[in-house]
């Protein structure tokens, strides 16, 4: 066979496979990148908001509910762990050690400078102190030093390392109940705990948190063993979408008539009004606004407060995460009468700040408290057309330590 047919042989062979291999896969022609910034790596926004909770916090069932129900408990299942890990600091001894007015950092810093043990901290400023004639293990002077400054730290003995921290990493074990898990998370986040990451298998719940953080999530642990009171307000969100022109929600006292209402509170922005549920439920305000409005649910789900306590709802947690509402948070504080009737306050916020408050309202189990007339494009642009409604029924759940172990 002569060359040049070789050569035909070839090339006919090479676009053979190649036509086999287009078949298979688009072929891929290398081109100039141009140059551009790269958007800084972040969870899609619904991974962010998943949450294993969201199957019993988010199943209201308003005509189904027990207004009271009784929730036993050990009360010895409640403890708080610290999840910070530390080498031992080496074993000398402090023969004494005073200091006037200085940061804690510095005090720490001048302890250990001569013993080749390197001193790390986050920037900010840290508080000052003071003390006279310290004396014992390095472990227990650095221990006051840090523990009267509000601080924490963490020592690598490979590397001889001292970290001085401001937050700590706190486990929070609770009993093995649903609706107390429940209410120690919305309890966490009444009080401004927003890293929290529960574990349903063993529940526990994980956070980090300054000194005066671990002091109130102790007082939440000594609630358990001195109250019995938990107020549950089961909670819908509407989105009312205005027709040719806004509701005149003077027609709902027209419509159920001014006895069904029992107070009526004016809110910076928005009205909040409390019904018995025989008056105004759900199903019949969605009846009266459909006469004006298209009207949906937004979220739904339920939130627990410790008696005394304040809560937080987050709405994103039982709705769509991409609806312009689900940045919204409801923060309410209840407590339990003697007569039996609730007194609470309610605020709608965002991460942008508070929208609105009812200060003070009163309240019993089973009744309504609707709150309507906030304009939607507090929340975004896009619900110009549209307000924003809040349907709250209150209950209360009765917390019983258990006599029996289990």
């Amino acid at each position: 066979m002569s060359k040049n047919l070789c050569k035909l042989f070839y090339a006919v062979s090479c676009a053979f496979c190649l036509m086999i291999a287009s078949a298979e896969a688009s072929v891929i022609i290398p081109q100039e990148i141009p140059q551009q910034k790269l958007a800084t790596p972040r969870t899609v926004k619904s991974a962010e908001m998943f949450s294993l909770e969201s199957a019993t916090r988010c199943n209201v069932k308003l005509d189904e509910q027990n207004l009271i129900t009784t929730v036993p408990f050990k009360s010895s299942a409640f403890r708080l762990e610290s999840e910070l890990s530390s080498d031992s600091l080496p074993r000398y001894m402090v023969t004494g050690y005073t200091f006037d007015k200085v940061t804690a950092e510095r005090a720490v810093y001048n302890l250990v400078k001569n013993i080749d043990i390197k001193v790390a901290v986050s920037k900010g400023e840290y508080p000052t102190v003071s003390a006279k004639d310290l004396k014992g293990d390095l472990t227990s002077v650095i221990n006051k030093i840090t523990s009267d400054a509000g601080l924490f730290y963490t020592y690598d003995a490979d590397k001889k390392y001292l970290k001085i921290l401001r937050n700590n990493s706190w486990r929070l074990y609770v009993p093995a109940s649903r609706s107390i898990m429940m209410t120690a998370l919305d309890a966490l986040r009444g009080i401004g705990i927003h890293d929290i990451v529960p574990s349903w298998d063993n529940y526990s719940i994980a956070f980090t948190g300054s000194v005066e953080v671990e002091k109130k999530v102790k007082k939440l642990i000594n609630f358990f063993n001195s109250e019995d009171t938990i107020v549950a307000f089961d909670v819908v969100l509407y989105r009312i979408t205005d027709g040719k022109d806004p509701i005149d929600w003077q027609n709902l006292v027209a419509h159920f008539g001014t006895d069904s209402m029992n107070s009526n509170v004016k809110g910076i922005v928005g009205r909040l009004v409390v019904s018995s549920l025989e008056e105004i439920n759900n199903p019949t305000f969605i009846s009266f606004v459909n006469r004006y409005a298209d009207i949906s649910i937004v979220s739904e789900g339920v939130v627990m407060i410790p008696n005394g306590w304040s809560s937080r709802f987050d709405v994103g947690r039982c709705g769509n995460v991409y609806e312009p509402e689900s940045n919204l948070s409801l923060l309410i504080k209840a407590s339990l009468r003697q007569d039996g009737k609730i007194q609470a306050s309610l605020a709608l916020d965002t991460s942008r700040g508070e929208i609105t408050n009812f200060q003070s309202f009163t309240t019993e189990v089973g009744d309504t408290v609707l709150v309507f007339g906030v304009p939607g494009s507090i929340l975004s642009p896009i619900l110009a057309d549209s307000e924003v409604a809040v349907f709250m029924t209150p209950r209360l759940i009765r917390v019983i330590k258990a006599s029996y172990s289990w």
